[in-house]
């Protein structure tokens, strides 16, 4: 099984002020093919290890791959 350990946060806003948690990935490259794929809109993003980034404590990790279709 793959580890997901890679976070992939996007900013739609301009300054990017707002970051939003999109999904733990397999590594970058898988993250940011599933941004090209569905979220068409993004004026910034984010793909850091895991123990680089400070999610909130309440986030729900969502475990995505590339197909996976954004909520």
């Amino acid at each position: 099984m793959e580890a997901f350990l890679y976070v992939l946060v996007v900013s739609f806003t301009e300054p990017h002020d707002t970051w939003l948690y999109q999904g733990h990935f397999a590594n970058c490259k898988r993250a940011h093919l599933y941004m090209e794929l569905n979220l068409k809109e993004v004026k910034a993003s984010k793909c850091l290890l895991e123990e680089y980034i400070v999610l909130p404590k309440d986030t729900l990790k969502k475990f995505m791959d590339t197909h996976d279709a954004p909520e």
